[in-house]
């Protein structure tokens, strides 16, 4: 299948958020307590708060039209822990290296080395794509061993582009001959919007995808009544990123990530 060139978004398909899950809840705890202590509140007061402060962070970033700088959590991080007047400095980067030290311990999808395997046998280009930032990604896919399966690994940081944006995809299929491209992802509001931006066929993997729909091909999905609906309330769980309606809905529908090797085989 020389022909065909797949792209997969990081966090919610390949693997689970390491920062979420693992960093970002000490961080919360070590924050939360300093806020908690110097308010007189209590820790789940002080942590509310501050996740109200680095999601407004964010939103005004977004809102600028810095995407690519809404990732860069150490910088929004940091910024909000200065305001609070905590002294200690801090690495978001330095903690994510120390956390992939125990490999075995990580978070991880454990279809995912399978569905790239075969894909790779079969000869299909595969590239990730992800908002997510270098220092923040590469650790982890190196730690889960899903290196050596990709062409090219595509960071927002290094290209200067975030999803949605078309750039980052054709920079991520700047190398790739003509033929069938496709990319996999999460989120309607930047995978699928970004895909169908750039000319790319849109895969979008919920693996909540509800049993009524699950009966049909992935290219039926789309078009299945009550889909329309059930997409705008998966919308509502999202950020709010630049987009148009029409652009939010994907040509495939998978609730498996192995279903992806289906719709390449059609």
């Amino acid at each position: 299948m020389s022909d065909v060139a797949v792209s997969f978004d990081l966090d919610g398909v390949l693997m689970p958020s390491p920062l979420r899950q693992t960093v970002f809840a000490s961080l919360w705890k070590v924050l939360g307590e300093f806020w908690a202590h110097k308010q007189g509140i209590s820790l789940e007061g002080a942590q509310a708060q501050l996740a109200d402060m680095v999601g407004a962070q964010r939103s005004r970033r977004i809102a600028a039209g810095d995407l690519v700088g809404a990732y860069d959590w150490d910088a929004i991080i940091g910024s909000v822990a200065r305001s609070l007047g905590y002294g200690q400095g801090f690495s978001i980067a330095q903690m994510v290296e120390e956390r992939c030290r125990d490999a075995q311990s990580l978070p991880g999808y454990p279809e995912v080395p399978g569905v790239l395997g075969r894909l790779s046998e079969i000869g299909v280009y595969m590239v990730v794509i992800t908002n997510g930032y270098a220092r923040y990604q590469m650790p982890v896919l190196r730690a889960l061993g899903l290196v050596p399966y990709f062409q090219r690994i595509v960071t927002s940081d290094l290209v200067g582009h975030a999803k949605p944006e078309r750039e980052i995809f054709e920079y991520a299929f700047g190398e790739v001959a003509p033929g069938r491209r496709y990319h996999v992802g999460d989120l309607l509001s930047q995978d699928v919007a970004g895909a169908n931006a750039a000319g790319v066929r849109s895969i979008w993997l919920n693996r909540d995808l509800p049993e009524g729909f699950r009966a049909r091909a992935p290219s039926q999905r789309p078009g299945l009544a009550g889909f329309l609906e059930y997409m705008g309330s998966a919308l509502k769980q999202e950020e709010a990123f630049p987009t148009t309606q029409e652009s939010l809905v994907p040509q495939y529908v998978v609730w498996r990530l192995e279903e992806v090797e289906a719709v390449i085989a059609a």
